[in-house]
């Protein structure tokens, strides 16, 4: 399946674009929050990189959050209008698990952390999975001393641990609070992959089918304003 997928929930405009699972074409590069004026561009870079129509696409994989607010609604707009103009199907993942999928590690489960300003962390525990991980503590946001607690009593049993995401950069006492068997995931992994939002967008795709347009709106964790 040909995906086009993207990510906009943190000052990456991550965009990717799969065939089968492998790789055509990728960008990563940090923006300073200007997702408005590179997304589209870097979509059309992409497909005129890898020699492909937005016809020749078969699903539209968005990042749904949670994240910057600005960012979110940029990319479920730019999702859901290329959708409208093409007809395909779109499909929205929860960014922190893409994160997670992203973090190259076999460990029994992935804490991804996002930092969320005002002093607060987003963060979730996934499963190791075929499919890149199941979610194993539904995402929260929180303060990194509320968040510590709350991961490490979910993480308590396991017997092996990876963190990986820019809330634990920005608040490593969250390593501390999953003890000595977690360890820090490489910090080319602290954002999400586009590349990760394409295969988890395709696993859920097979078990729940394609995102409703009308009922695809951004994952915030909190008001918005």
């Amino acid at each position: 399946m040909r995906v086009l997928a993207f990510d906009t929930s943190t000052p990456v405009t991550a965009v990717a674009l799969l065939d089968a699972g492998r790789v055509l074409a990728e960008d990563e590069r940090p923006n300073e929050d200007r997702h408005g004026d590179v997304l589209l561009p870097r979509v059309r870079e992409l497909l005129a990189r890898a020699g492909i129509a937005l016809a020749r696409v078969e699903l539209i994989a968005v990042g749904i959050g949670p994240g910057s607010f600005t960012g979110l609604r940029i990319g479920l707009a730019s999702a859901k209008g290329l959708a409208l103009a093409t007809g395909l199907p779109v499909r929205g993942v929860c960014s922190l698990r893409a994160l997670a999928a992203g973090a190259g590690d076999v460990a029994e489960l992935c804490v991804a952390t996002l930092d969320a300003g005002k002093g607060e962390v987003f963060a979730g525990v996934f499963a190791r999975g075929a499919d890149g991980g199941e979610p194993w503590l539904a995402p929260l946001r929180a303060s990194p001393e509320a968040a510590g607690a709350q991961l490490a009593a979910a993480c308590a049993n396991a017997a092996s641990v990876v963190v990986t995401g820019t809330g634990v950069r920005r608040y490593p006492q969250l390593l501390a609070a999953l003890g000595p068997h977690a360890r820090l995931a490489e910090v080319e992994h602290d954002t999400p992959h586009g590349r990760c939002v394409a295969t988890q967008a395709v696993a859920l795709l097979q078990r729940e089918g394609p995102s409703e347009l009308a009922r695809l709106v951004p994952s915030y964790l909190r008001d918005s304003l």
